[in-house]
């Protein structure tokens, strides 16, 4: 993305490559954090660590924007699809959506489901003022493999 330093622990492009938790940068010397679909990724155990290497990093009045997928939605169509015996939901999107993509390489699997609720609790325990922070449709809309819905992503805004 044009105007950002691209941080990622896995993927050789990166501009840094490190994890979310360590980036290199230096305590309140961040504008602005923009993360697209990274944080179900992050071990439930780091989820913390990194929040606060964020919050750190953050100049005063610095923000976050966050998008996650909208686990309701997909737990839902999961259940559903089992209800109906829909394998094609089951053993594809439904449960990709669930747990990550295998064989994508490491980093790739989900170890966190978040709700609008879950993400505010996260986030104010962590010190940060929400701004915004709501369901949204997916992120792509028709132009990639993922599946359109008008529901599928959650964004929240939050500020230092």
């Amino acid at each position: 993305m044009p105007g950002y330093i691209s941080v990622d622990a896995y993927n050789e492009k990166a501009d840094i490559i490190a994890p979310a938790n360590n980036t290199g940068f230096q305590n309140n010397s961040v504008d602005k954090i923009f993360c697209s679909h990274m944080l179900e990724h992050i071990d439930r155990s780091e989820l913390d660590i990194t929040l606060k290497h964020w919050h750190s990093i953050l100049k005063p009045g610095g923000k976050i924007i966050i998008l996650v997928p909208n686990a309701i939605v997909y737990l839902q169509e999961w259940i559903d699809s089992y209800n109906k015996d829909d394998w094609k939901h089951l053993e594809n999107w439904g449960t990709r959506w669930i747990m990550g993509f295998e064989g994508k390489g490491t980093g790739m699997y989900h170890t966190n489901l978040f709700t609008v609720e879950t993400l505010i609790r996260l986030f104010k325990k962590n010190k940060f003022i929400i701004k915004s922070c709501s369901v949204q449709e997916t992120r792509v809309k028709n132009k990639s493999h993922f599946e359109y819905r008008n529901n599928g992503d959650i964004e929240c805004i939050v500020k230092k």
